[in-house]
């Protein structure tokens, strides 16, 4: 499946939170230093936001539409290691990995 689902560093202007996506179809994936357990990310597309289980790629809080929830947890899938790698990273405040974006 081909999503577009990019995924590249973006620091936020706050310095609160390390973006790890900027994809072509407007999902935006944000990994927080020093966020609460369970390990996740914040999912963002349009107006719907939903934060992201890593070790189970399911929503944990609030709404994605179905497509873009769809991508969220494949890519998610694919890429475990890596953002569970970062949210480790993230937990010590320390510059997050790039991860691969789902092709």
């Amino acid at each position: 499946m081909t999503s577009g689902l990019s995924v590249n560093r973006l620091e936020c202007r706050f310095g609160q939170c390390r973006g790890l996506g900027v994809p072509s179809y407007g999902i935006a994936v944000y990994i927080y230093y020093r966020d609460h357990n369970p390990p996740h990310f914040h999912a963002i597309y349009g107006e719907s936001e939903a934060i992201i289980e890593i070790s189970t790629g399911g929503i944990l809080e609030g709404r994605l539409p179905r497509r873009a929830a769809k991508l969220v947890a494949e890519w998610c899938e694919i890429q475990r290691d890596a953002l569970l790698a970062d949210w480790a990273l993230a937990q010590a405040q320390q510059p997050l990995l790039p991860i691969e974006p789902l092709d």
